[in-house]
């Protein structure tokens, strides 16, 4: 039997650049639900089979830390008929990289 996760993920690899001022990212997000159930078969032969909705978006991108970056757009697919839906939806993706600050003590010299 396989088994498919649903819920969202998301990976993150950030390179830091030696001036501190840009992030190197590689980025992947993803967005799975369950649409519906469909049967096939008949009688006992009878199974149900899930139809699952998959988003998935993955870049690398450079961006400059501070300022706001648009990383792309999650679409969940419209009018495909696994799932009622009255509006279409767009999911936008931004990142804002920022720097945290070091707070793990400083290592006493020895004497």
């Amino acid at each position: 039997m396989k088994k498919k996760e649903v819920g969202d993920t998301f990976e993150a690899e950030p390179t830091l650049s030696p001036d501190a001022m840009s992030v190197d990212f590689h980025l992947s997000v993803s967005h799975v639900a369950l649409a519906k159930r469909e049967k096939w078969g008949q009688g006992v032969a009878e199974v149900e089979q899930p139809q699952l909705e998959t988003q998935r978006l993955s870049a690398n991108i450079t961006a400059i830390v501070g300022s706001p970056r648009l990383v792309g757009t999650l679409n969940p697919v419209f009018g495909n008929g696994l799932a009622a839906r009255t509006e279409q939806n767009v999911w936008f993706c931004f990142i804002t990289p920022t720097i945290g600050q070091n707070n793990a003590p400083t290592p006493k010299k020895a004497k």
